[in-house]
């Protein structure tokens, strides 16, 4: 009987072991691919990439962009200009920057900072195309709380919004390899905007601030140069809505 035991339980800690080593082999593996994607990233996406269904004008001939985000998307105070007023500059947009330093799907909730608390700002005046950008403030939080405020928020955003073009991006990381945690956060609102048919740009694998230089100090906010290098990005993958001439007045 003793050595049956002994047998049993010899048996089940190689099984025991064989599972753990095949999923921190498949971690690694998982972890070495993305930062592989990120060293040899490819061409940045461009509009093409994707399927839009283009909002209609506005009769005013205004097409207005909504930003809800983090502290990428709103700058810090050594910020000079942040992407979303060099996108609506460029375009000749008008901008609602609902983005917020410390926001998230999640991040922010008992502060009242959260995305979810600047939804009524960014669709106040009805944009046509709004951009969902974040966060890497999440990565504290558990992915299935991720994935669940950020379906709650871009199901209320899309229900309220029915004609706009919603655009999700995930986390905007650094030049260093992304956290497990991020890649979480990543994951989950990529689920999110999937199950609602959104479009989702994946910054992270794109790895759009390369360098330190784009970097402020602290490794995480961009210098402005690194919301240059932001601006360009998401004019690459932002549907193009051409606004009409305005009318030539008879002489």
């Amino acid at each position: 009987m003793t050595g049956g035991r002994n047998s049993r339980s010899l048996r089940g800690k190689i099984a025991i072991g064989t599972t753990v080593l095949g999923l921190v082999i498949v971690l690694f593996a998982g972890g070495f691919a993305y930062d592989q994607s990120r060293k040899n990233a490819p061409v940045p996406a461009t509009a093409s990439d994707f399927t839009f269904t283009e909002p209609p004008l506005p009769d005013d001939g205004v097409v207005r962009l909504a930003v809800i985000g983090d502290a990428v998307s709103k700058g810090t105070p050594k910020n000079t200009t942040v992407w979303p007023e060099i996108v609506a500059h460029e375009r000749g947009w008008e901008l609602t920057n609902a983005a917020g330093g410390g926001g998230g799907y999640v991040n922010g909730l008992p502060k009242h900072r959260a995305f979810a608390d600047k939804l009524n700002e960014a669709v106040r005046n009805t944009p046509e195309i709004v951009v969902v950008a974040g966060s890497r403030n999440d990565s504290n939080a558990a992915p299935a709380v991720v994935a669940k405020e950020a379906l709650a928020l871009l199901t209320d955003l899309t229900t309220r919004l029915p004609e706009s073009q919603v655009i999700v991006v995930g986390p905007i990381w650094d030049y260093k390899k992304p956290t497990p945690e991020v890649l979480a956060v990543n994951e989950s609102v990529r689920q999110a905007a999937n199950q609602l048919g959104l479009t989702f740009v994946d910054a992270i694998a794109a790895n759009w601030l390369s360098t330190p230089g784009l970097l402020q100090g602290d490794t995480a906010h961009p210098t402005d140069a690194g919301q240059k290098v932001i601006a360009e990005q998401m004019n690459a993958v932002l549907p193009e809505i051409e606004t009409p001439a305005p009318p030539v007045e008879a002489k």
